[in-house]
């Protein structure tokens, strides 16, 4: 995880998952996304090795994310009902 800032933007927080075992990949990105972004069910036929990095700013009162995926297909991605 790292954390950079500059006086004039606000904090961009890095994470990603390259340091787990290939095994808790998926689950990691799973409950990051459910804990940070908002509740989803995702499915991946890559999750025996996913790779992701999320990169998060709080520039105010919203929070700004994008997510990186390795090229190639994109994990099927549902949010539940509420």
């Amino acid at each position: 995880m790292k954390a950079t800032t500059a006086s004039s933007r606000p904090a961009v927080m890095t994470l990603h998952n390259r340091d787990l075992p290939a095994a808790d990949r998926f689950d990691w990105f799973c409950d990051l996304v459910a804990q940070d972004l908002a509740p989803h069910t995702i499915a991946s036929k890559h999750a025996h090795d996913f790779k992701a990095t999320l990169l998060s700013a709080n520039p105010g009162q919203i929070r700004v994310s994008a997510i990186d995926l390795p090229p190639g297909p994109c994990p099927s991605v549902t949010r539940p009902r509420t």
